[in-house]
């Protein structure tokens, strides 16, 4: 099974098939959900769950290869920024004003 997270905004489509020379069928099931989320609004929270002092039960990885503009536009239209900087364990005193500053910055 794979699972992924699908950014706003952009259009997602997928190809499969048989690409063996052997007679066999494929398929694929698509299990889908839409969830309502919201930026969190304490930047102490943002820092817990950006630097993994907050346990969950899975995290994903959406590795984005190529950073173009349709991919920022989509984060600025649909969050009001592009996402928030990960920061080491060790720099909170930096990490906590960059939140604030950027939480002014968020839809709601």
């Amino acid at each position: 099974m794979i699972e992924t997270v699908h950014l706003p905004e952009i259009r997602y489509g997928y190809r499969f098939g048989n690409d063996s020379n052997l007679n066999v069928y494929t398929g694929v099931v698509f299990e889908y959900g839409e969830y309502v989320i919201e930026t969190p609004r304490d930047p102490e929270l943002i820092f817990n769950l950006l630097s993994r002092k907050i346990k969950a039960d899975k995290w994903i990885s959406l590795p984005i290869n190529t950073y173009d503009e349709r991919v920022k536009r989509a984060l600025l239209e649909t969050y009001g920024i592009e996402g928030f900087p990960v920061y080491g364990v060790h720099q909170r005193e930096e990490a906590i004003p960059e939140y604030e500053r950027l939480l002014r910055e968020v839809k709601v």
